[in-house]
């Protein structure tokens, strides 16, 4: 699943329960699915890692490219199973995307986007970009 897809199902999940977790008083974590989608520190290493790769030949440029691609949706495909690790550690009861927190005025959750962020960071950085066969 990937970060729209997340957005879409958070977004979803708050239309339906959100009145009710609000007015339950239920633990609610935020997370900024942009960030993790597009502005983590992750994807510049994993672009680094890709441009230090050792390719030649006409396609050695696309190679590089298409392996920071794949890492890069790697991370992504694991972000909701990192989200849902990290809501069960809490006992959350819902997890919302920042932007949704805020337009309804879910001030008080706490926003659990950096703790997702360093999950993902012991779970792929490092490791190396491996060029296409």
């Amino acid at each position: 699943m990937n970060a729209r897809a997340l957005r879409s199902v958070l977004g979803g999940c708050l239309l339906v329960t959100a009145p009710q977790a609000i007015a339950a008083g239920l633990s609610i974590l935020v997370v900024d699915v942009e960030h993790l989608e597009s502005r983590m520190p992750l994807y510049a290493e994993i672009d680094r890692l890709a441009g230090a790769l050792v390719s030649t030949g006409p396609q050695a440029a696309s190679a590089r490219q298409l392996a920071a691609e794949l890492r890069k949706s790697e991370v992504l495909t694991a972000v909701p199973e990192v989200i849902a690790q990290i809501a069960a550690t809490e006992n959350a009861d819902l997890v919302l995307d920042r932007e949704t927190a805020s337009r309804i005025g879910e001030g008080g959750a706490r926003d659990v986007t950096a703790a997702v962020q360093q999950a993902l960071e012991r779970q792929f950085s490092g490791r190396p970009l491996e060029l296409a066969q």
